[in-house]
């Protein structure tokens, strides 16, 4: 068994969002509940999205230490980016892009690529002073 999503791609594949440098700044290191989880939830469960999500401040940070120092505040919302650029069609390119990401890397596995010879995620991550504290 591989887990795909543990892994991190040698080619990704990134959505096209149509961002302006603008709302990216505002949207920053978007990990929980920002622009891309929200615009995927509008995608597949609208129903499940509360609709103060359009009015949601942004909670950007370009740096995990930025997100801790935010989430560790008393005021701090639950989400970290910016969850009022959300949208369903987003939603669509960001779940479009990863399957296809997933699939390749799945098929490329099935002839014979070695995904050991990737990165993993949480190896990834922990390089970050924020993240191994």
């Amino acid at each position: 068994m591989v887990y795909l999503s543990g892994l991190i791609p040698d080619e990704p594949v990134k959505p096209q969002l149509n961002l302006s440098s603008q709302e990216q700044l505002a949207n920053g290191l978007d990990v929980h509940g920002g622009m891309n989880e929200t615009s995927m939830m509008l995608f597949l469960r609208p129903d499940l999205v509360r609709p103060g999500y359009r009015h949601a401040e942004p909670e950007a940070g370009e740096t995990w230490r930025d997100l801790v120092t935010r989430g560790a505040k008393e005021e701090w919302p639950g989400y970290f980016g910016a969850p009022s650029l959300a949208t369903a069609s987003r939603g669509a390119r960001i779940m479009e892009a990863r399957l296809a990401e997933l699939s390749d890397l799945a098929l490329r596995i099935l002839d014979g690529f070695d995904h050991r010879s990737l990165q993993r995620r949480s190896d990834a991550q922990l390089e970050d002073e924020a993240i191994r504290e």
